[in-house]
């Protein structure tokens, strides 16, 4: 299950969003052949990396929901 509102690179990401949507609307199966296409190991690349870019990624997303929220006010 998504958490629709805390994006994390590592642990929920747009992976995460698209193969709930596509399951939530029976679309494809869980551990189909296109899920697993989908929702490929990016756990793996942050493990293969040092923290910082775990901690970088996160630190990106949220500055860029601040300057959404400034651009664009809270909707």
């Amino acid at each position: 299950q998504t958490d629709f509102w805390n994006y994390n690179a590592r642990t929920n990401n747009c992976q995460d969003f698209a193969v709930s949507l596509l399951v939530g609307n029976n679309i494809i199966k869980k551990n189909s052949k296109i899920y697993k296409f989908i929702k490929q190991d990016a756990a793996e690349v942050f493990r293969r990396n040092p923290q910082y870019f775990d901690d970088i990624s996160v630190t990106v997303m949220n500055i860029a929901g601040i300057l959404d929220i400034i651009k664009n006010g809270f909707k």
